[in-house]
């Protein structure tokens, strides 16, 4: 089984971005996205860390995967 898709909201979570910059990416054809209808675009787990290493400056630690947390409920764990 594939790992479920995010919606736009829990990809700007995890980038720590607003949604609107996550939508203007996408509807720019900058982040990949799969679309279900004209309305209801959704994101993959590994198209979203595509995106983080592709936005990786060099020599900085990696940052960490997509865990299933957004950056909300990890901010809240801590």
């Amino acid at each position: 089984m594939t790992s479920p898709l995010m919606t736009a909201l829990q990809v700007a979570e995890i980038l720590a971005i607003s949604e609107d910059q996550v939508k203007r990416r996408t509807k720019a054809d900058e982040w990949p996205c799969v679309k279900l209808s004209t309305h209801t675009i959704r994101y993959r787990p590994e198209d979203v860390e595509a995106i983080i290493g592709r936005y990786a400056v060099a020599g900085e630690a990696p940052r960490a995967g997509i865990s299933g947390q957004t950056a909300r409920s990890r901010a809240r764990n801590s």
